[in-house]
């Protein structure tokens, strides 16, 4: 639960406009989501998860992900 995907989804959208109005602040492929959680994430599975893989590989967009919490034991 959470919206690590709905904030990847934002940044998206302003990378597939990347050709309108270019400045420099947004050129790069990357994206760097930081979480304060462990990383698990409970999502349906073919809602927004689908297309946000979608639209990463689409775009050839790496989207790297950091979490700040210890590990989980399993």
């Amino acid at each position: 639960d959470g919206n690590a995907l709905e904030a990847a989804n934002l940044v998206l959208h302003e990378f597939d406009n990347h050709h309108v109005n270019r400045d420099l602040s947004r050129t790069g492929q990357l994206i760097v989501l930081v979480s304060p959680g462990v990383g698990v994430f409970n999502i349906p599975k073919l809602s927004l998860a689908h297309i946000t893989r979608k639209r990463l590989n689409d775009n050839g967009i790496a989207l790297d992900l950091i979490c700040l919490s210890n590990p989980p034991l399993h």
